[in-house]
This record gives structure tokens, C-alpha cells and sequence, in this order.
């Protein structure tokens, strides 16, 4: 009985992980819509879009990744990665 209930629990907080994800997604997609945004914050809404995709879907994830280097200086691509990979160095 208790390995069923654990079971249950299991799916249960897979598809509410799952459902966050996916208005995580659409809000960023949302926002990439926006022409005001400055680049650097659409490489890391690319970037972020790709991290929440590489749970659900490698190839969707890997289009994103690739879709923050493309049309933008890649010191900013990198810049932004390593932030969101390290942190920033400058809030320590």
C-alpha cells in the first residue's frame, strides 16, 4: 500500500514540475515577442529557454541555445552564460 501511495505522490509531482515548466516557457516566449527588449536580455531569455527546454525536449532546447548566438555579439552570449551558469562575480 505504501509503495502505491508513494508511487501516486511520484507522478503526481512530476506533472505539477511539469506544468510549471510549461508557464515558464510561455512566459519567456511571450516576452521574446517584446522589440523594446535589449540584447542582452533576449540572449538570456534564449538561454533560459533553452535550459527549461533540455528537461522536456533536446532539440527544442539545443534551437534555443543556438538561436542566443545567432544575430548577437558573442561576448554578450558569454558573458550572460557565465552569469547564469556562476553568478555574478560583481554581486559577491
Amino acid at each position: 500500500m505504501k509503495i502505491k501511495i508513494g508511487i501516486l505522490v511520484f507522478l503526481f509531482s512530476t506533472f505539477m514540475l511539469f506544468g510549471q515548466t510549461n508557464k515558464t516557457i510561455d512566459s519567456l516566449k511571450q516576452s521574446l515577442l517584446n522589440d523594446k527588449i535589449h540584447d542582452t536580455t533576449k540572449v538570456s531569455m534564449y538561454l533560459l529557454l533553452g535550459k527549461e527546454f533540455a528537461v522536456i525536449d533536446l532539440d527544442s532546447s539545443g534551437f534555443y541555445i543556438k538561436n542566443a548566438s545567432l544575430g548577437y555579439d558573442l561576448e554578450i552570449v558569454y558573458k550572460t552564460f557565465i552569469k547564469m551558469v556562476f553568478g555574478d562575480p560583481k554581486a559577491k
